[in-house]
């Protein structure tokens, strides 16, 4: 899936997160920002790029202060706003 356009779900308000996804420079970059980075940063990663790659998302930055809202940007990216299999992707 191409990112066709810069999208943001989320919020930087307390228990929540702000994911803003936009076209790569033909890889994947992943800026991700949060408090638990120590703790929890290379799951966070790895759930991102699970994310991107059952997407099949393969050129884009994703800028992430904490971790949740990752597919709802993408699909935001494309414009789609109906028919989101939300969560499908954790049960695959």
């Amino acid at each position: 899936m191409e990112i066709k356009e810069t999208a943001s779900a989320g919020t930087i308000e307390k228990c929540d997160c702000l994911v803003t996804v936009s076209k790569g420079e033909g890889d994947i970059k992943i800026n991700l920002s949060s408090k638990v980075l120590y703790q929890y940063g290379d799951s966070i990663r790895n759930t991102i790029l699970q994310t991107l790659k059952k997407l099949d998302v393969n050129d884009v930055t994703v800028d992430i202060e904490d971790v949740a809202r990752l597919e709802a940007a993408i699909y935001r990216s494309q414009k789609q706003m109906d028919q989101i299999p939300w969560g499908a992707l954790l049960h695959e």
